[in-house]
């Protein structure tokens, strides 16, 4: 009788011990958190006093105001809403553009992380194109008929009177654009892009997600050993039974 008893509350341990095991295997992602994500800074500033520093035919040159961010990259340059370039310098120039055509320039500020500012914006035409205005023509003198086919005299003087009256015919000046902005953005070009460093993120996250692991491997360990105690304390609760049951049965 007292060995049937203690078999069933071995087997009821057993079982309790059995039953726990498969909801821990159930609930096994309560037990490890999730990796806790890597918290995004806020973006760079937006771009100040962004100006045209220069506007011709074919070419405008914009330039702002530098960021002073500590994790600040470069800057993304667009026209007309669309991205054509990017610079580390608070300068660009634009090229190859339409005389006598209007543009919208912007520019947003990049950091390290990619977090772009809201961008920074102005609208500017160029010039237009120079034409120079009609010049008089001179009038020819007539040929008196008869005489000979000389003329007279004083026409001759009229002529020459008119000439000198009428102004030279200055050419057309050259409109020459400024060297100095191609020159920095040739410097500029020359100059290497900032190396923008990968981000921590994903090795911060694998250093997260093992400690998680190791944290709920812990807990599952002491759970484990929770109830081999509580194994432990019913079979010695079920041999003092056993004994108390034997020194009854035995006859005096």
């Amino acid at each position: 009788m007292a060995q049937k008893i203690e078999r069933i509350f071995l087997a009821l341990a057993v079982l309790l011990v059995l039953a726990q095991f498969g909801v821990v295997l159930a609930d096994g992602e309560e037990i490890l958190d999730p990796p806790i994500p890597w918290p995004e800074g806020d973006p760079p500033a937006t771009p100040n006093n962004l100006s045209a520093v220069f506007i011709g035919q074919n070419q405008i040159d914009a330039d702002w105001s530098d960021n002073s961010e500590e994790d600040f990259s470069h800057y993304e340059v667009f026209l007309n809403d669309s991205m054509i370039g990017t610079t580390t310098i608070s300068y660009y120039t634009f090229n190859g553009l339409t005389n006598d055509n209007a543009y919208s320039i912007q520019v947003k500020a990049v950091d390290f992380e990619g977090l772009k500012s809201e961008p920074a914006s102005i609208n500017e035409r160029t010039e237009a194109s120079y034409v120079a205005p009609p010049q008089p023509r001179p009038e020819t003198p007539s040929t008196p008929s008869g005489g000979g086919g000389t003329p007279a005299q004083p026409e001759q003087e009229t002529v020459e009177e008119t000439a000198q009256e009428q102004p030279a015919v200055e050419p057309a000046q050259e409109q020459t654009v400024p060297s100095a902005p191609i020159a920095e953005e040739a410097l500029a070009e020359e100059q290497p892009a900032a190396e923008v460093p990968a981000p921590a993120s994903n090795n911060i996250t694998g250093q997260v997600a093992l400690s998680n692991n190791a944290t709920g491997f812990f807990a599952l360990t002491t759970q484990y050993l929770y109830y081999l105690l509580l194994i432990g304390l019913i079979a010695f609760i079920s041999g003092m039974y056993m004994r108390i049951q034997r020194k009854k049965v035995v006859p005096k």
